[in-house]
């Protein structure tokens, strides 16, 4: 097969064998970040030695790995909820047919052969520690993203010194804050348009919704650069508390000047995430929901109007049957707006399995970004809007 057919035929496989893949314990935690593996690894030209890859991603296009498990998780909620790399599983083929006459294809053995991650490896002999070998697997993703995540911790309290700020006093608002961030980078980029293309039945017109995406790609896979910092075209906030029962908190973002009335290409992503109290009596099982919605300052009205931007990945209502909110909209109108407007999310908070009767912590972080070419300094801009901001107590 032509490589193009082997992925189309490949995933359709994975596809039909969807219901034997479901995320199994403890990956399906509620409170947990899942790690789906990504079907990718730094190694570039490689001699296959008679071995297959199925998939045969671009640099461009990402997939998860043939290995993983597919959501979705408790309630229906998006599981895997992000995607890592964990090296290219190559194949062997059989000498056997299944029922319909299609080839069986074997996972081929780790090695000391690329492709995969380069790690550690127990030697052959007593008191070897010089010894590698390439490797895939979920694990991988897995010590990749809590590396990651230590970067994070590491990176705060300077990150925050520089506002005169201090890290959360209580270690309970840095998981949710942690948490918030790894996923926040995410995005589907040109993955939708190949998935789109793998799951559309010959004759189908239509192509499969963004809820039947998000059970593959979930919220796509992490940026490491929008993860540890911010150019001049891209700002981006981090915000914590905590929330009882019926309860609300609003955060107003200042739109950069800039911005109003230039048409170009505009990017807002916005990522909640908490930890909730669990009711295993109940079907529902998540104690605690949480939610934010843009709001208008003056209103209910959505205030996402201000920069003409309209949610594009993961399909909203999915994402909040969860413990991560992570919605990507994008927009290339032009932007109108007043210099006292603002984006204004709030963020509330009810039971959920059942009666709430403790405040429930949550990180959130929200970032603007603009097309790279576009000479409009976000980040000042804001961070000049943000400062001048007192609070006035009675």
């Amino acid at each position: 097969m032509e490589p193009d057919e082997l992925r189309r035929s490949s995933w359709q496989a994975l596809v039909d064998q969807a219901h034997l893949r479901r995320v199994l314990a403890p990956a399906e935690s509620i409170n947990a970040l899942t790690l789906g593996a990504e079907h990718a690894d730094a190694v570039g030209q490689y001699d296959p030695r008679g071995r297959i890859d199925p998939l045969a991603v671009t640099d461009e296009a990402r997939l998860p790995s043939p290995v993983t498990a597919f959501g979705t998780g408790i309630n229906r909620a998006l599981k895997p909820e992000i995607y890592a790399p964990s090296g290219r599983q190559l194949y062997r083929e059989t000498y056997s047919t299944n029922d319909s006459g299609g080839a069986i294809l074997e996972t081929a053995r780790m090695t000391v052969l690329p492709p995969g991650q380069w790690t550690a490896a127990p030697g052959r002999e007593p008191g070897r520690t010089d010894q590698t070998r390439y490797t895939c697997g979920t694990s991988n993703a897995a010590a990749l993203t809590t590396r990651q995540a230590a970067q994070v911790l590491e990176r705060l309290p300077g990150l925050l010194g520089a506002e005169s700020l201090e890290l959360p006093p209580e270690r309970r608002f840095l998981v949710p804050l942690v948490k918030a961030l790894l996923v926040h980078g995410a995005r589907w980029g040109a993955s939708r348009e190949l998935l789109e293309e793998l799951l559309t039945d010959d004759g189908d017109s239509r192509g499969p919704n963004r809820k039947a995406l998000g059970r593959f790609l979930g919220y796509g896979f992490p940026n490491g650069e929008v993860l540890l910092g911010c150019d001049s075209q891209r700002a981006t906030l981090c915000g914590w508390n905590e929330l009882g029962n019926d309860q609300g908190h609003v955060f107003r973002i200042p739109l950069p000047p800039g911005l109003n009335g230039v048409r170009a290409w505009r990017r807002l992503t916005v990522t909640l995430a908490w930890l909730t109290p669990i009711d295993p009596q109940s079907r529902r099982y998540r104690g605690a929901q949480l939610w934010f919605e843009p709001r208008a300052a003056a209103g209910d009205d959505d205030s996402t109007k201000f920069l003409k931007v309209e949610r594009c990945e993961a399909n909203s209502l999915v994402a909040r049957r969860g413990t991560v909110q992570h919605e990507v909209l994008e927009g290339e109108k032009a932007a109108v707006f007043a210099d006292e407007d603002d984006l204004v999310l709030k963020v509330s908070c009810r039971g959920d399995a059942s009666e709430l009767d403790e405040p429930v912590p949550y990180g959130l972080v929200v970032s603007l970004e603009v097309a790279p070419e576009l000479d409009v300094p976000i980040y000042e801009e804001m961070r000049v809007r943000l400062r001048p901001r007192a609070r006035i107590r009675p």
